[in-house]
């Protein structure tokens, strides 16, 4: 601590250079003067000179004054290189001492500090000359032993700008006054900078990744922009086809009707006739050959034509269901193929939806007809169940299989492979194909309550 008295650069008798005394200074002041009472003490109570003792304590002085002058030496050097410097304000008298690095650190060394509390306050930056004013009132104020302040301020002899942080502890009288502060100031510039990039980089990334957020939401709501009419597109598509295999079946429905009617009609009357003009005797045995050729003919067309009737679309589902509509459509199916199928209907199936028979129906018909193409299989079966709230069909040959899907490749997107997946979409069903190098199943679930009809009440 230094004596209130006031302390500033003070010029030497030999020199103009003034010389700026730092608080470890004012240490080896009072240890010199310690060192010459105690010196002086024992010269009184020694009656003779002793020029040994006088001798051994000059050394003792010499030594401890060697050792504070490389103690100041070491603190100076320390001080430079940590960026660091030291003061010592004396408040009553506003005047104050600084360490050598310190002045240095302010661009005052060695003749621009005069040790006055003013100069020191001209070279703290205007705008935060009141905040350190009122932090120094408040500290006063609150009677606190620390104070801490991060300021700027400008160097006197190229009035650069430099950060630096302030930490002091403060004494105060038995009324509270404040006495002295002692502390050390801390060039953080380059700290300061540091924060002050990154926080830019931060600021910068934070940025990029704002306009990189609101870049993806915008790609977002437009992907799902696209995606909603996508959806719109594909059930639009689904109910178009929908409507196409409703308009399909109604006209073979219409066709069938026809084919039976009108044309099936048309030819069983030419075959009346042709049996009248067959009991004529007058004809020529020639003209007898080819009248009964003719009929022959008529009746292989008649059973042609309610085939292919049969085939649009066949009465018996309309009229006995599904289940008879099956065997009938099996039994004419072997018979043109020569490929034995087996039919399994469980009994608890009963009645379906129309519109739920007749896709089974042309699901069974087209599975039956790959078989038939494709498979190369020797028979084939059919099983219909109902159970757990699905109707299943499985339609299942031993053949070869599906040589794309044996590759781990997905099933081939057909016309037929389509119209049964619409079919089946159409009820909220499911349709699955498994295939393997010993034979497919095409495999349709359907949900019970939309396709089965509740038996009537008694």
């Amino acid at each position: 601590m230094r004596s209130p008295r006031k302390s500033r650069l003070h010029p030497k008798p030999s020199s103009k250079q003034p010389h700026l005394r730092g608080i470890m200074g004012t240490q080896n002041e009072l240890f010199a003067n310690s060192v010459s009472a105690q010196a002086r003490n024992r010269r009184a109570v020694l009656p003779v000179p002793n020029i040994m003792a006088s001798s051994t304590s000059k050394q003792n002085q010499n030594s401890a004054e060697a050792a504070l002058a490389r103690s100041n030496e070491m603190l100076r050097i320390s001080q430079m290189a940590g960026g660091t410097g030291s003061f010592e304000w004396d408040i009553p008298t506003n005047t104050l001492v600084w360490s050598e690095n310190h002045a240095r650190m302010f661009g005052l060394w060695p003749t621009g500090f005069d040790g006055t509390f003013a100069c020191w306050k001209r070279r703290i930056d205007p705008a935060d000359a009141a905040k350190i004013e009122k932090e120094l009132e408040a500290a006063f104020a609150e009677k606190r032993e620390q104070w801490y302040s991060e300021h700027q301020i400008i160097r006197a002899d190229n009035a650069e700008r430099r950060w630096f942080t302030s930490r002091a502890r403060i004494s105060y009288d038995r009324a509270g006054k404040p006495l002295k502060m002692i502390g050390v100031s801390i060039d953080t510039t380059d700290r300061k900078l540091a924060e002050d990039e990154l926080l830019r980089g931060r600021a910068d990334l934070e940025h990029g990744v704002h306009e990189r957020t609101t870049e993806l939401l915008q790609k977002t709501l437009e992907m799902s922009e696209q995606a909603r009419q996508l959806d719109e597109a594909n059930a639009s598509l689904r109910q178009l086809s929908a409507r196409l295999l409703t308009l399909q079946d109604d006209e073979r429905r219409r066709l069938a009707s026809h084919l039976h009617d009108s044309t099936g009609g048309w030819i069983t009357a030419l075959a009346m006739n042709l049996s009248v003009l067959q009991g004529e005797g007058n004809l020529s045995p020639k003209a007898k050959t080819v009248l009964a050729d003719s009929l022959e003919m008529l009746r292989d067309m008649s059973d042609d034509l309610r085939t292919v009737s049969h085939l649009l679309h066949p009465p018996l589902l309309d009229e006995m269901g599904l289940q008879s509509a099956l065997r009938w459509y099996v039994d004419e199916f072997s018979k043109r193929s020569q490929i034995p199928v087996e039919v399994e209907i469980s009994p608890n199936v009963g009645r379906l939806a129309r519109d739920c028979e007749t896709a089974i129906f042309r699901i069974v018909q087209e599975a039956l007809t790959n078989v038939h193409r494709h498979s190369g299989s020797a028979r084939a079966s059919i099983c219909l169940t109902r159970a757990h709230g699905e109707v299943n069909l499985e339609v299942r040959d031993w053949g070869t299989g599906i040589s794309s899907m044996q590759r781990g490749m997905a099933p081939p997107n057909g016309v037929g492979l389509q119209g049964m997946r619409e079919r089946i979409r159409q009820f909220g069903g499911e349709f699955e194909i498994r295939s393997t190098s010993k034979g497919t199943s095409v495999i349709a679930k359907f949900p019970e309550l939309l396709v089965c009809v509740p038996p009537p009440t008694p």
